[in-house]
């Protein structure tokens, strides 16, 4: 079943208390990471489970993004100035 599940709408910290990474899983992705802008505004990381059509998804306000690999979503997310605040899962 697809969920709806907006980003960006609570600030990352005050978020990051009672949101899991879990809460971001679906039947083709894994949550991995969250990071946050400098207005607290959360980034989610996804790993593909089968790696099409790319290995990572970045999710972030209403924006989507894929990479192929995990440094080039940390090269993005340090382009952008968001910090990690959670790691967790397979990447």
């Amino acid at each position: 079943m697809n969920a709806f599940r907006p980003i960006g709408i609570i600030n990352a910290k005050l978020s990051s208390s009672y949101v899991s990474l879990a809460d971001f899983n679906d039947d083709k992705y894994d949550a991995v990471a969250l990071y946050a802008d400098k207005n607290d505004r959360p980034l989610i990381v996804c790993a593909s489970k089968s790696c099409e059509p790319a290995r990572y998804r970045v999710i972030y306000g209403q924006s989507v993004c894929f990479f192929t690999s995990f440094k080039d979503v940390q090269d993005f997310c340090e382009k952008h100035n968001y910090k990690m605040i959670r790691e967790g899962g397979r990447r």
